[in-house]
């Protein structure tokens, strides 16, 4: 599939472009990204963000694996996260999302993953999304619960 931006006023929800390389680099600083984003290597280099941008996202779009996504507030352009979908069958994807401190308080990860779900939905014609978080991220789990998802007891391992 060829990366494509989706609908989600009045944010910007597109490909990652190397511009975003910065700003990603800048938010993997936060500790809370670090905190709470499994996939986020700790300490996170800028080396790390660079493969990310140009090698991990358009690979996963290339192989239909994994569909990866910026979050801009088209207003002011500035960069306040990353959303992506990573299948795992014909019928389901899992969502995993984080955001800047700039972007934090204002609703724009409920705003992204509502689309992020409608694009699993209806593009990729899935019956499932699943999302998962570290025991404690209260604030995924209530943008998880606002957007819809029905949180359950926690899984071990």
């Amino acid at each position: 599939m060829q990366p494509e931006t989706i609908a989600a006023e009045p944010l910007r929800i597109r490909p990652l472009a190397n511009a975003d390389i910065e700003p990603i680099y800048q938010g993997c600083q936060d500790p809370q990204v670090q905190e709470w984003t499994v996939a986020v290597p700790v300490p996170y280099a800028y080396a790390d963000a660079e493969s990310f941008v140009t090698h991990i996202v358009p690979s996963g779009w290339a192989e239909d694996r994994e569909y990866t996504w910026g979050i801009e507030d088209p207003s002011t352009g500035e960069f306040l996260g990353v959303i992506g979908l990573r299948i795992q069958d014909d019928d389901c994807s899992e969502v995993g999302y984080w955001l800047a401190p700039a972007g934090r308080g204002r609703g724009a990860m409920t705003i992204a993953l509502s689309a992020a779900c409608r694009f699993a939905f209806d593009r990729l014609g899935h019956d499932v999304v699943k999302w998962q978080a570290i025991a404690g991220n209260e604030a995924s789990r209530h943008v998880a619960e606002r957007v819809g998802f029905e949180v359950s007891g926690p899984v071990r391992g």
